[in-house]
């Protein structure tokens, strides 16, 4: 996966960017901007009170996927609900 700023778009409901670094036990996800008419509850558990969430990559609670090469990630917060497409932000 590619380290860096990825955005989760639902029309009319969220918009949600995160940034995203990899280390070689977890995925670390820092919530960087949150524009949703109606923020996805899943997701506020997920980051709580310090809009930082660390997902383990072995024996986590949580589904988490990279594809293409860090283009884009799913994650399912806590195995239940609806997964999330984060798309990678491309920075000028």
């Amino acid at each position: 996966m590619l380290n860096g700023t990825y955005r989760c778009v639902k029309e009319h409901e969220y918009d949600i960017k995160v940034k995203v670094h990899e280390t070689a036990k977890s995925y670390i996800m820092q919530l960087v901007e949150d524009n949703s008419r109606f923020f996805p509850a899943h997701i506020d558990m997920l980051f709580g009170q310090k809009n930082k969430a660390v997902i383990k990559k072995e024996n986590s609670k949580h589904y988490f996927e990279a594809c293409c090469d860090g283009a884009f990630f799913i994650i399912y917060p806590f195995r239940m609900g609806i997964p999330f497409l984060f798309d990678k932000v491309v920075e000028n």
